[in-house]
């Protein structure tokens, strides 16, 4: 009873703090054609609430992380919606979180790309205490600009959401970061000169797609100054996969389902080519943004293998022509050359995201020309990883903002 009070507590000081938070009126001119507009244009901004500094410390010692995330000053949280593209290369809108630091100048922008989600409305454009808010605090109370973006057919927007696409990963990163630009300037602030990028998990993927993607097509205003990848999957063909199909995870279903979901909308190719029957039916209904993952998961086989015809599973293991290893060849990230600082943290103890694919990456990649370091948070598993590493992540960040030019 004393647990249930404490936290009913806790959700009406959130609440609360939410209803009292100052939120400026931030306006930007609105692009509603469809047909005329372009990847980056704001098409709305609403606001979803505030938070005071107290409040947001009360949060961070509840979730037990008591002074690794410290607080200088409230923030302010909307949702923006903005163009972007889609699979089919056209117009399409999406949604992301706009979280502003009040009373203080930011010191640099943050993008946070989130992990794995089934549900829409699990988002960070849907702020909650467990979500989006908690990435706030961590980098917005710290000064920070801080972006989010929900993903293709999330948040807001409905429609298939294309899992582990990079390019659409990339370009819901750089359009929501273009679209806040936009808003910044129209509200008379100064956009900060440093942008850096942090993703946990999917979001770990499409954080090092979107600093291939401004790194190869650079944009006035937003160049990368570090990124940091936690428990982020890279070479998706030959760790990712086999690592997540030997089901070690109890997850392990769920991120195959709808990864198979995705790639087989993506790129037209036949699910029945590789699920079985029941599951090359029912498998795409699971995964329209309106399930969350305790029912995704427990409507799958635990060993995620019993999902796949051996047929298909046959042809990948042998190298014979199979379209999934084709595209996820195509959506790996080990064979480009990043130009600004990487680091990809990682817990040993995950057996979502093998600890391997951090350092096979940082190996590839410094091969490469880059500056990329693995580090190891400690005996985490995947969820406990980006607790563990955010802290540092934070310290980093501060750092290269404060570096001269």
């Amino acid at each position: 009873m004393c647990a249930r009070r404490t936290l009913r507590a806790l959700l009406l000081i959130v609440v609360v703090g939410s209803l009292l938070g100052c939120s400026r009126n931030l306006t930007a001119p609105p692009s509603t054609d469809r047909d005329h507009a372009q990847p980056g244009a704001v098409a709305s901004i609403e606001a979803v609430g505030g938070y005071p500094a107290w409040i947001l410390r009360g949060l961070i010692w509840w979730r037990g992380l008591g002074d690794r995330f410290p607080v200088d000053c409230g923030i302010a949280l909307y949702r923006v919606e903005y163009w972007t593209t889609g699979v089919d290369g056209a117009p399409t809108r999406a949604s992301g979180l706009l979280a502003w630091p009040n009373g203080v100048r930011p010191r640099g922008v943050v993008s946070f790309q989130h992990g794995t989600e089934t549900d829409r409305a699990s988002s960070p454009s849907k702020p909650d205490p467990s979500n989006g808010v908690l990435a706030a605090a961590a980098f917005a109370a710290r000064g920070y600009v801080l972006v989010a973006p929900d993903y293709l057919g999330l948040g807001t927007v409905a429609g298939l959401h294309p899992y582990l696409n990079a390019a659409t990963e990339a370009s819901a990163v750089v359009d929501l970061l273009r679209a806040v630009r936009t808003i910044v300037v129209a509200n008379g602030e100064a956009w900060p000169a440093r942008t850096m990028l942090i993703g946990f998990s999917q979001g770990g993927h499409a954080t090092l797609a979107a600093q291939r993607a401004l790194e190869a097509a650079p944009i006035d205003g937003i160049a990368v100054g570090a990124s940091a990848s936690i428990a982020g999957p890279f070479d998706l063909a030959a760790m990712s996969f086999p690592f997540a199909l030997d089901g070690a995870s109890t997850a392990a279903s769920t991120y195959l389902g709808y990864l198979l979901t995705a790639y087989a909308s993506v790129y037209r190719e036949p699910l029945g080519s590789a699920l079985r029957e029941p599951f090359a039916t029912s498998v795409p209904v699971l995964f329209d943004g309106a399930h969350d993952d305790a029912v995704v998961g427990a409507a799958l086989p635990r060993q995620p293998r019993a999902m796949f015809r051996e047929d298909f599973l046959a042809s990948y293991a042998g190298g014979a022509p199979n379209w999934l290893r084709e595209r996820l060849l195509e959506n790996s990230l080990f064979d480009w050359t990043p130009r600004a600082p990487i680091r990809l943290y990682y817990g040993s103890r995950d057996v979502d995201v093998s600890p391997r694919e951090a350092i096979v990456e940082a190996d590839r990649l410094t091969q490469r020309g880059g500056n990329v370091t693995a580090i190891d948070v400690g005996a985490y598993d995947h969820n406990e990883s980006i607790l563990a590493a955010v802290p540092s992540v934070v310290a980093w960040f501060d750092a290269m903002a404060a570096a001269p030019q």
